[in-house]
């Protein structure tokens, strides 16, 4: 049996950072699941806020470390705010 992923999901899989993340984003077919159970307008949001924090977390000299991807999706890490500069010097 061979899987389909959508272009939405293929799109997250690849933003998605493994090296932010112990060097694995984990099962593709389980973060595809978990990525499933959103709409697609909350599919859209979840993308541009993942390549949002992606680009936080890789500005910063001792990034977080990230779980997999379908952790990521099914705790909704993607949706943290991202602190302001004036928010980092506090």
């Amino acid at each position: 049996m061979t899987v389909k992923y959508t272009e939405r999901f293929n799109r997250l899989w690849h933003l998605y950072d493994n090296t932010l993340a112990h060097g694995k984003k984990g099962s593709k077919f389980t973060a595809m699941k978990a990525f499933e159970k959103y709409s697609e307008d909350e599919q859209d949001r979840i993308i541009t806020d993942t390549q949002a924090l992606m680009r936080h977390f890789k500005s910063q000299t001792q990034p977080d470390r990230l779980p997999h991807l379908s952790t990521w999706l099914n705790q909704q890490y993607f949706d943290q705010e991202i602190p302001s500069f004036a928010e980092k010097q506090v």
